[in-house]
């Protein structure tokens, strides 16, 4: 089999881009790899309605969105869903299908079911490269499991049993890699890192982030927190609130601000409490850290699921919008709380150990 690869994504929610990328960036010094966004092979019209699309239902129009995720739960509604999009798809991304046969890559990896869906029925036309899927979040929904699959890379031992129990995937098709992270995160953090944040040692400090468009109490966080503690907080495209937090600068203990943030494995690693939404990425990124996750916001679905997974295993709280306030108060005035969260930390990473995915992968070339 030949070493080119390809790993295959949508912009449609950052996740599933920065898995790809990671992916990509762990396998680049041994293959022949080709990262692609699955959209670059569309009209500039699609892409766009396939980007703002996303964000515009999440955030306007969230009821139509849990109907739809509700929906695409029934086994049924998603084959007859996969069989009318298709034809769609085959339009939509003819010249991706056109330069797969052009190039004829040994292994296709995706990291986005649209991708998924649309590559799985390549393959059963006679296309012969191995197919690999990269579920991006904890729970696995039906949209993410296709017919001419090779394999699963998978979040942990939760996902792959919920593979096996809800789908019939063959244990020896699933592969626990730990959702992939970029390789900041994989660094030596332990050097002391305060210095380039300006950040007081020993300061209990906390990280504040949702997505670009900063969903969630986070100004009222802010509000309340700023002479109490440290705060990092990522303010996305709410410029709004970007003013609000440099009105609070000369009063704050402890506040820097930013649009985004390449190395947020720093600012992970210098905060004592993460609170954010529970992208299937963020939470695998505070699993490998060990940092307790206070969410304030979540997306019906995916990113329920993942918040229901961090819950069961005691790594972080979901309060009830009226009481997030009095919980972040809690965490930091009772010292008993955060030592409870490490010792699940201890727990949840001695049964969960990640699997090197790059040796598999040279395995199937051999």
């Amino acid at each position: 089999m030949n070493k080119k690869l390809w790993v295959v994504y949508l912009t449609c929610g950052g996740g599933h881009k920065k898995a790809a990328e990671a992916i990509y960036h762990k396998l680049k010094s041994d293959f022949d790899v080709q990262l692609i966004n699955l959209l670059d092979f569309s009209s500039k019209g699609a892409k766009k309605a396939y980007e703002k699309g996303y964000e515009f239902f999440i955030t306007h129009l969230p009821f139509v969105w849990k109907v739809c995720f509700f929906v695409f739960k029934i086994k049924w509604l998603t084959g007859f869903y996969n069989l009318t999009s298709l034809f769609w798809y085959k339009f939509l991304f003819s010249r991706f299908i056109s330069n797969l046969r052009d190039n004829n890559p040994g292994i296709i990896i995706s990291t986005h079911f649209i991708s998924s869906l649309l590559v799985s029925k390549l393959k059963s036309d006679s296309e012969k490269f191995k197919f690999i899927t990269c579920i991006t979040d904890f729970e696995v929904y039906p949209l993410w499991v296709n017919k001419n699959t090779d394999y699963y890379m998978v979040a942990n031992n939760f996902t792959r049993d919920y593979l096996i129990n809800q789908f019939g995937v063959a244990l020896e098709m699933i592969w626990v890699t730990g959702i992939p992270l970029r390789e900041g995160f994989m660094k030596d953090l332990s050097a002391d890192i305060c210095q380039k944040y300006l950040k007081p040692k020993g300061l209990f400090t906390m990280l504040v982030f949702t997505s670009y468009f900063a969903k969630g109490p986070i100004q009222e966080i802010v509000d309340k927190f700023h002479k109490k503690c440290g705060l990092f907080v990522v303010y996305g495209k709410d410029y709004d609130l970007k003013a609000f937090i440099d009105s609070k600068q000369k009063e704050a203990l402890f506040l820097k601000g930013f649009e985004s943030v390449e190395e947020m494995w720093e600012i992970m690693y210098l905060s004592d409490l993460i609170v954010t939404k529970p992208g299937g990425l963020t939470v695998s990124e505070c699993l490998w850290l060990k940092k307790p996750m206070l969410f304030i916001y979540a997306i019906y679905g995916q990113e329920t699921g993942n918040a229901n997974f961090v819950l069961n295993q005691g790594l972080g709280v979901f309060p009830k919008k009226d009481k997030v306030i009095d919980q972040i108060s809690q965490i930091i005035d009772k010292k008993n709380i955060l030592a409870d969260f490490e010792l699940k930390f201890s727990d949840y990473h001695k049964n969960n150990p990640l699997e090197d995915f790059k040796n598999k992968i040279l395995d199937i070339i051999k």
